[in-house]
């Protein structure tokens, strides 16, 4: 088992791949400030353990967005 900083379990995680995949009860698996895996919760919590785990329930993730507050002209 990989040991990361952070867990996010039970978000709805939006992968924005080729697919368009939604994950009703995804996971992201954080270490540094690196997302290494992207995955359902049972997944994700069989593969890694984390110095902290978040419990996202009724959140919506889309990892990597940065940014998603812009003004368009």
């Amino acid at each position: 088992m990989q040991s990361v900083d952070k867990l996010l379990i039970n978000a709805t995680v939006v992968t924005m791949d080729m697919d368009y995949t939604i994950l009703r009860q995804g996971a992201i698996a954080i270490h540094d400030t690196k997302i290494v895996a992207v995955g359902h919760v049972t997944a994700i919590q069989s593969n890694y353990t984390a110095v902290e785990t978040v419990d996202c329930i009724g959140r919506v993730i889309t990892p990597g967005l940065l940014n998603a507050h812009t003004h368009i002209p």
